[in-house]
């Protein structure tokens, strides 16, 4: 089964609030079926809480993740499905323009020869974007990294690689960087095959 925890930060400190068991996930499953049980309070249905759709957008290869801070959206396709020789995924960036209009600025590919999964998690907050690469294996096979660029402002499209950030001790089949979280000041990221696949979670402050 898999069980949703629910956290919630009080000054500077997060606590576990609630703990949601939601059982065995079928294939089929979808985002009503699978939280079917959970508490409505969360997500009261209100007027506020209702959303349109603007537009829609077809990728051009597999849809992996999406992050929006609400000026960027940023979105990532997978790497070719079982491919020795395909490309190891990437990220574009749209930017918001006139008439809620979202064009492409921007597309970000990996920048070491040791990629294998690049894209597989993305986040962008502040000034600060993300790229999980879970399958890296510069330092040990599948020990994976994450890749970060920056930009000055939210009203410029100037983003520039920043650097790389990699477990301390990495461990092969690690996959650091399956999942990635930052809101440009912090960054999260979560290695489930960390600690004798029993997984672990990186909080990182920006110096």
């Amino acid at each position: 089964g898999v069980d949703l925890v629910l956290y919630r930060k009080t000054g500077s400190d997060w606590a576990s609030e609630r703990t949601v068991g939601i059982g065995p996930i079928a294939l089929t499953s979808t985002f009503n079926n699978l939280f079917g049980n959970f508490d409505p309070t969360y997500f009261p249905d209100t007027p506020a809480n209702r959303w349109a759709l603007l537009h829609t957008y077809l990728a051009s290869g597999i849809s992996q993740g999406l992050s929006c801070d609400g000026v960027s959206l940023l979105t990532s396709v997978a790497k070719v499905p079982d491919s020795l020789t395909g490309p190891a995924g990437c990220a574009t960036m749209h930017e918001r323009g006139a008439s809620s209009t979202w064009p492409l600025t921007a597309t970000f590919n990996p920048v070491t020869p040791f990629a294998g999964d690049f894209g597989r998690s993305i986040s962008i907050g502040g000034n600060m974007m993300a790229v999980g690469d879970p399958e890296d294996s510069e330092l040990q096979s599948q020990s994976g990294a994450v890749d970060i660029w920056t930009r000055d402002s939210k009203l410029t499209h100037d983003w520039r690689k920043f650097g790389r950030v990699k477990a301390d001790l990495a461990e092969t089949g690690a996959r650091f960087g399956r999942s990635v979280a930052t809101d440009g000041n912090l960054l999260v990221v979560g290695a489930p095959g960390e600690n004798s696949n029993r997984g672990a979670v990186f909080l990182y402050t920006r110096g």
